[in-house]
């Protein structure tokens, strides 16, 4: 992935965060839980994404594209991209899956954490 592609979808994934907020804050009375369903669903989709991809990597064929394993991380399935990655040993060497984890890791961290009654 370019750095400028890079932005684009950090910048995307931010005001969707900030957006999404908001909407939690002022619309939902209870928005914690649902956004802990959220992380949950689509860490388990993303670690089954990385298995396939791993699966596909191994036997030949049609694989994931990096940028959708980016994305999946980046919306919120970066435990589950975290965990595939530990546990099929998949896309280990390279930095810019590492970054975009940690990256996830931390928006989601910040959106969290702003979720949390006061």
């Amino acid at each position: 992935m370019t750095r400028k592609g890079l932005v684009a979808v950090v910048s995307t994934i931010l005001i969707a965060g900030i957006l999404w907020n908001f909407g939690f804050r002022y619309i939902l009375p209870y928005p914690l839980p649902l956004y802990l369903g959220w992380l949950i669903a689509n860490g388990i989709f993303s670690f089954v994404v990385y298995g396939y991809d791993k699966f596909k990597a191994i036997r030949g064929g049609y694989r994931v594209p990096e940028n959708l394993l980016h994305l999946l991380a980046l919306s919120g399935g970066f435990l589950g991209c975290a965990l595939g990655m530990a546990l099929f040993r998949h896309k280990i060497r390279k930095t810019p899956f590492k970054v975009i984890i940690f990256l996830a890791f931390s928006i989601h961290g910040l959106i969290f954490l702003s979720l949390l009654p006061l």
